[in-house]
């Protein structure tokens, strides 16, 4: 394209190109951290409130600020989530 469109088209060729070579999965084969990187008691005295508490991000927000301290109050929109 012209005007402008030239840094777009060489980023969307650039993404299409490691989508093709499959070069971004070298990426997604670190190993994961399960430790928490914080100090235990960072939330100590403080409120969380997590919204989408129950399921999904949410649900390991909810667990990891409760492991660093704080009082955590999660929201979600299906009761039968909350049952920890």
């Amino acid at each position: 394209g012209g005007g402008g469109g030239g840094l777009a088209c060489s980023v969307g060729e650039r993404l299409e190109r490691a989508l093709r070579e499959r070069s971004f999965r070298r990426s997604l084969s670190l190993p994961a951290n399960h430790s928490l990187m914080l100090p235990s008691g960072t939330f100590k005295n403080k409120v969380a409130f997590i919204t989408g508490g129950g399921t999904g991000l949410g649900r390991a927000m909810t667990a990891a600020l409760s492991e660093l301290g704080a009082q955590v109050v999660i929201a979600s929109r299906w009761v039968t989530c909350l049952c920890f």
